[in-house]
């Protein structure tokens, strides 16, 4: 599982408080990956964007 997919699971499960725990995960995530050089920032950038929308849609299609 993504940590974007994480984000939005955490706040569908525990609301809009669990945002602020989350996020700054997720950004960390993509500082450890820029600054191990595994990803590159576009690669990071889309990563999150897919890793946010995905289950948002997801979680549309249920309602």
């Amino acid at each position: 599982m993504s940590s974007g997919a994480a984000v939005i699971g955490a706040v569908w499960a525990y609301g809009t408080p669990a945002l602020w725990v989350t996020l700054p995960l997720l950004v960390l995530v993509a500082v450890a990956r820029l600054r191990l050089q595994r990803h590159t920032v576009p690669q990071v950038v889309v990563g999150a964007l897919i890793g946010l929308t995905i289950p948002l849609l997801l979680i549309g299609s249920m309602a």
